[in-house]
This record gives C-alpha cells, sequence and structure tokens, in this order.
C-alpha cells in the first residue's frame, strides 16, 4: 500500500508541475497576445493618422490642380499669341526691307530726274542763249538715245559706290534696283568682281 501511495504522491506531483508549466505556458501566452493586442492597436492609430493626412492633402490638391490646368490653359494661350505675333513680325520684317528698297530706288530715281532736270535746263539756257529751240531739240534725241542704249538694271547697296549685277556676292546685305545710266550719273562705278 505504500507502494500504491508512493505511486499516487508521484503522479499527483507529476500532475501539480504539468499544471504549473501549463498555467505558466497559459500566462505567457496571455501575455505575448496582450502585446500583440497593444501593437496592432498602436499600427492602427497610425494607419487612421496617415489615413487622415492623405485625405488633407487630396483636400489640399483639388484647387492645387485647378490652379494647374488654369495656367496650363493661360500658357497654351500664351504660346499661340506668340506664335501670332512672330508671324506678324516676321511679315512686317519682310515688307519693311522690301519697303526700304523700293525707298532707296525710287530715291535714287528722284536724285537722277532732278540731274536730268538741271542737265535740260542748262541745256535748254545755253541753247535759248545761242540760237532758237531748234538745236536744243537736236541734243534731246541724243540724249534720249544715249539713255536707250545704256537702258539695263543694275543693282547698287546701300553704303558702295560700286554698281553690280542681279547675282553679285556684295549685294547680300542690300539691294537696290537702279538704271545703269542713272547710277553713272550719280557717280556709281562698275564692280570688280561682276563688272556691273
Amino acid at each position: 500500500m505504500q507502494e500504491k501511495n508512493r505511486k499516487k504522491r508521484i503522479l499527483i506531483g507529476i500532475l501539480a508541475a504539468m499544471t504549473l508549466l501549463c498555467g505558466g505556458w497559459t500566462i505567457t501566452a496571455q501575455s505575448a497576445a496582450a502585446d500583440a493586442n497593444q501593437a496592432a492597436e498602436g499600427l492602427r492609430a497610425q494607419v487612421d493618422t496617415l489615413n487622415a493626412q492623405v485625405d488633407a492633402l487630396a483636400a489640399d490638391n483639388g484647387p492645387l490642380q485647378d490652379q494647374l490646368d488654369t495656367l496650363r490653359d493661360e500658357n497654351k494661350a500664351l504660346k499661340e499669341q506668340y506664335a501670332k505675333l512672330q508671324n506678324d513680325y516676321d511679315w512686317l520684317h519682310e515688307n519693311n526691307e522690301e519697303n526700304v528698297n523700293k525707298l532707296h530706288t525710287l530715291s535714287a530715281q528722284v536724285d537722277s530726274l532732278k540731274t536730268q532736270l538741271a542737265a535740260a535746263s542748262t541745256a535748254s539756257s545755253t541753247s535759248s542763249g545761242t540760237s532758237s529751240s531748234s538745236p536744243s531739240s537736236g541734243s534731246t534725241p541724243k540724249q534720249t538715245a544715249s539713255n536707250t542704249s545704256s537702258s539695263r538694271t543694275v543693282y547698287i547697296t546701300k553704303t558702295g559706290d560700286k554698281y553690280h549685277a542681279s547675282g553679285c556676292r556684295y549685294l547680300k546685305k542690300s539691294k537696290i534696283a537702279i538704271d545703269l545710266a542713272d547710277a553713272k550719273a550719280q557717280g556709281y562705278t562698275a564692280c570688280s568682281v561682276c563688272g556691273g
């Protein structure tokens, strides 16, 4: 019997030890579960904070996106306006050059006509002082014939003192059309490169 009691006591001791161990495991498991729960709550709080920040940024982004769209539209309109103004400028610049060339041509022609008028006045006064008008009319056809025989278009520049043929390399910056006789009458001489 003693042996039996002894076995019972050992068995009770083993059961008590197991209960203590299981109870300790339970306490440890409960403690770990509480720690995990606490960490999960902390993460939930962080997620809520981040969601609130995202919502605030989205609310701020709405007006900024509207502003950006408005600025893009204004930029597009300004680019179109710039392109139109650039085209207008280019057209005006081309026409201005043409008009300046025409002005120089006309100015050269006016100067030539003034020279011819002065020459005709001098010839007229000389011929009327020496004889009747018939010698004067005799000199006019010679002058006209002279002008007709050398009637050819040459080109002068704004600053030079030479006249040039149409394709001359010296006509890159300016090119003013003038009659050859007028060019010679104004003191222009032939270009040594193109020969006029």
